[in-house]
C-alpha cells in the first residue's frame, strides 16, 4: 500500500524522508497520515529538520509537502526539495492562546493540537 520513512544524518539533527503510496491507494489520505506519522516520530527524536527530495512533476508529492507545512525549492539539479523546520513547527503548535471567557477574564489555553489536513478527515468518513 504505502511506506515512508527518515533517513537520519550524522548530524543527529537532520533527515531525510521519503515516501510511496501505490498507485490504487492514491488520493485516499494514506500519504498524509504515513508522513504526519513519521513527523510526529521526528519530533519525538529532537530532530530539527527534516527534507524530501522529489521530481518537480510529482504534483501529489509536493501538494502533500505544502500541505504539511514544507517550503519547496526547485534545485538546478532539477529536483524539487521540500524542507521543513520541526522547531519552528513544535513552537507554532505550543504556543499559548488567549480567549476571553463570559466573565471577562482571559483564561490562557495551550493548543497541542496540530491541524489535520480536510482530506484526511474526509477520507475516515
Amino acid at each position: 500500500m504505502g511506506v515512508a520513512r527518515v533517513s537520519i544524518e550524522p548530524d543527529g539533527k537532520t533527515g531525510e524522508l521519503a515516501f510511496i503510496v501505490a498507485d490504487p491507494w492514491q488520493g485516499l489520505g494514506l500519504g498524509t497520515k504515513l508522513v504526519d506519522h513519521v513527523l510526529e516520530i521526528c519530533v519525538d527524536m529532537k530532530l530539527e529538520t527534516i527534507y524530501a527530495i522529489m521530481l518537480p512533476d510529482n504534483f501529489r508529492a509536493i501538494r502533500l509537502m505544502k500541505k504539511m507545512g514544507f517550503a519547496i525549492t526547485f534545485l538546478e539539479d532539477g529536483t524539487a526539495r521540500g524542507t521543513l523546520n520541526l522547531r519552528e513547527e513544535e513552537e507554532k503548535c505550543a504556543e499559548p492562546l488567549i480567549t476571553e471567557e463570559k466573565s471577562g477574564e482571559n483564561k490562557i489555553t495551550t493548543d497541542l493540537v496540530s491541524e489535520k489536513p480536510k482530506e484526511a478527515e474526509a477520507a475516515q468518513s
